[in-house]
């Protein structure tokens, strides 16, 4: 609707959808607009079973709804999750549940009702420790680590963002969607998912980021098990209202050599969306070249291990050297990330790298994921590389 005939008439939509909404709960009941054309629902002493029945409810009623306006009419459609809250279960783990129900029901065809009736995890195992999406905890944060041009004269401007994860306070620039993320509890595609649309829904609305910046996400090795994730992917640019070129994704160097074909297979629909491929991890020991042979590649990101700088010695230099000539052949952009020191980066435009960030060029911003859905917050990282 926004699309189509502005955002008054989608304001307008809202407050009917809302009107229709109240209409069908409880006095006892809280609606709350999450972000977007997203709602919270909270039933208080409402068995599962009813609730499900008065999902069901509202969802028929909204599919009723013809919303006109301009001589124009819209049909319109929801689709609804429902999950049971526990016993000492926290507001996230809770609202990230719902979430994941939610994306169900759209997966299922959208204008659907999915009931999670799985138990709810513990609250001391929660997510597993490197999936934890807590902005305000010393574990796992996200964060967009910004990106810049490199240049002969140094760091030049703000072309671009990176997803990053930080595990503990101080360490920062890790891939929060690295190998084999969430493949022990069997979450992993589930989670990956919500962490995409998260990340796409803060960069859309990240007012700091030029109109034509991109974003690297980095996936996860499971990505490569998902086979309806180029479906998913469609529906998340459609929803978040961003072009797909804005956007590159990143598999690990491990998965693109260990899984080759499945990894072009990935890379070719990628392309075919309109979006970038790369390489996460570049250089790290596992011989790529026979992979950049077959793979429509855009971007190179280093292995950190390359950007140590307690190392300025002549055998790194060589091995910057041969990264950067393999990129050139390749066709693709060097990213330089983890970049801690003024020395290395003046030693990386020596080289004619590309792209680069770190503490040395700006520091990141953190996604404070605590209130869940699409209503993120993005705040100056302090302390964090």
């Amino acid at each position: 609707v926004n699309d189509s005939v502005g955002h008054a008439a989608g304001d307008e939509l809202l407050r009917q959808v809302t009107s229709r909404l109240l209409g069908r709960l409880r006095q006892r009941d809280t609606l709350s607009r999450l972000g977007g054309d997203e709602f919270g629902l909270l039933l208080e002493l409402c068995p599962l079973d009813q609730a499900e029945r008065l999902a069901e409810n509202l969802r028929a009623l909204l599919n009723d709804l013809t919303f006109g306006w301009e001589g124009r009419s819209f049909r319109i459609g929801v689709s609804i999750g429902v999950v049971a809250i526990c016993p000492g279960e926290t507001a996230q783990i809770a609202l990230a549940r719902a979430d994941r129900a939610c994306y169900r029901a759209k997966d299922m065809g959208r204008n659907r009702v999915f009931v999670d009736r799985e138990p709810a995890p513990r609250s001391d195992d929660r997510f597993p420790a490197k999936l934890t999406p807590n902005g305000g905890s010393k574990h796992h944060m996200l964060m967009l680590q910004p990106v810049h041009q490199l240049g002969a004269t140094g760091v030049g401007k703000l072309v671009g963002f990176e997803l990053r994860r930080s595990i503990a306070e101080g360490e920062a620039d890790k891939a929060f969607l690295g190998p084999a993320a969430g493949d022990q509890t069997g979450l992993g595609i589930d989670t990956e998912r919500v962490v995409l649309r998260r990340a796409l829904h803060a960069f859309a609305g990240f007012t700091l980021a030029p109109n034509d910046s991109f974003l690297l996400l980095p996936l996860s090795d499971s990505a490569l098990s998902d086979e309806t994730l180029l479906e998913h992917l469609v529906r998340l640019f459609k929803e978040v209202h961003i072009k797909p070129s804005r956007v590159c994704l990143l598999l690990s160097e491990q998965a693109v050599v260990g899984r080759l074909s499945q990894a072009k297979h990935l890379a070719d629909g990628v392309r075919k969306l309109g979006s970038g491929f790369g390489i996460d991890g570049f250089g790290g020991g596992v011989l790529v070249s026979a992979a950049l042979l077959h793979l429509p590649v855009q971007y190179l990101r280093l292995h950190p291990a390359l950007m140590d700088e307690r190392d300025h010695g002549p055998l790194r230099s060589a091995q910057l050297r041969s990264m950067r000539e393999l990129a050139t052949a390749a066709g693709a952009m060097l990213v330089a990330g983890m970049v801690q020191d003024h020395q290395t980066l003046k030693e990386l435009a020596g080289l004619g790298f590309d792209l680069c960030h770190g503490a040395a060029v700006a520091r990141p911003y953190t996604l404070d994921l605590r209130d869940a859905s699409a209503g993120l917050v993005l705040e100056s990282s302090r302390g964090v590389g």
